[in-house]
């Protein structure tokens, strides 16, 4: 019978870094435009996971695990688009989350699960008070800190998460990737307060 699990998927580091880019990219500059579809879309692999979980602890295989998986995608996703303050929040402690992450094992922090849950709480509830700015903020905030280390990834033939972990942390690659992450974010900004970020229809 067919089966399918989590270490079977072979996926390589090049294909997952420019994904990193172009999700970060669109993140960076469309991200307020594109917030309702991108909190579907979290919500649906949220639930995805939920039902690959589900399908796991009942010995369920093949086409129906698959099904159970969409079905529950499905639904996370509808709940979460009209639950709306429900999925703002999940949202901004996704985009806490994504930018605690990546600084917490650079830094190589004693605590790092404290960061991250503090900036995951903090990112949720910031979005749920504040949408409109904290929306554009967080978007291109973490979005050019995927296009970096998907770029960075492309460049050197390893995922994102190999290259944080990899890479030397010295003063001048610091500044680099720091300056690089700058000028993301200002040019993100810039799109999204000028145009992205007019009154959705």
């Amino acid at each position: 019978m067919f089966s399918l699990s989590y270490q079977q998927i072979q996926v390589p580091a090049e294909a997952v870094a420019g994904l990193f880019v172009v999700i970060g990219g669109v993140q960076t500059f469309f991200g307020y435009r594109l917030f309702r579809a991108l909190i579907m879309l979290l919500g649906f692999c949220a639930g995805c996971v939920l039902g690959y979980e589900v399908a796991v602890a009942l010995a369920i295989r093949g086409f129906v695990a698959a099904a159970v998986c969409l079905v529950a995608g499905l639904i996370v996703a509808v709940i979460i688009r009209l639950v709306y303050p429900v999925g703002l929040f999940i949202f901004g402690g996704w985009l806490g989350w994504s930018l605690a992450h990546p600084l917490s094992v650079r830094f190589h922090d004693a605590h790092p699960l404290v960061i991250i849950g503090c900036m995951a709480i903090l990112g949720g509830v910031l979005l749920w008070k504040f949408e409109r700015p904290v929306i554009i903020l967080f978007t291109a905030a973490a979005g050019a800190s995927a296009m970096i280390a998907g770029g960075a990834g492309l460049w050197m033939g390893m995922t994102p998460s190999e290259w944080i972990i990899s890479t030397p942390v010295d003063p001048i690659n610091q500044l680099m990737i720091l300056i690089g992450w700058v000028v993301l974010l200002a040019l993100g900004l810039s799109v999204q307060v000028g145009w992205t970020a007019k009154p959705r229809d």
